[in-house]
């Protein structure tokens, strides 16, 4: 686990294997614990990017509003700070409806082109990406 300073709050994250990044979210709330099962089938294949989101799990609290923009926000920084330019996106519940980063209004015109694919787990799971 790694400890990613977002400047208001500290997000752990986990970070295994190699190849491609694919950043897996957490629906709102969510922990990356979530993700172990897929982790482990995904490491031997990508470099996959998990974390627990801001106030859950090992990730710190933070005196503002919990929004999806907001969990948007801490994708791009989580991405900046681990160097990633570009990744796939798999998410769950609300990380994954639709995957909030690149289709969150204020994000999509700046952000789209940091995002390989961005869809739900199953649809990853099913499309032939693996």
């Amino acid at each position: 686990m790694q400890m990613v300073d977002r400047g208001d709050a500290e997000l752990a994250t986990w970070r295994d294997g190699e190849g491609d990044p694919v950043l897996l979210i957490s629906g709102l709330g969510g922990r990356a614990a979530f993700w172990s099962e897929l982790v482990t089938a995904l490491a031997p294949h990508f470099d996959v990017i998990s974390h627990d989101h801001r106030g859950t799990g090992a990730s710190t609290k933070s005196k503002i509003e919990y929004s999806v923009s907001q969990m948007a926000g801490d994708v791009l920084k989580l991405m900046d700070a681990l160097n990633i330019p570009k990744a796939a996106l798999v998410g769950h519940s609300t990380g994954g409806r639709d995957c909030p980063v690149p289709r969150t209004q204020s994000f999509r015109p700046r952000h789209q082109n940091r995002f390989e694919r961005d869809m739900g787990w199953a649809k990853f799971l099913f499309s032939g990406f693996v």
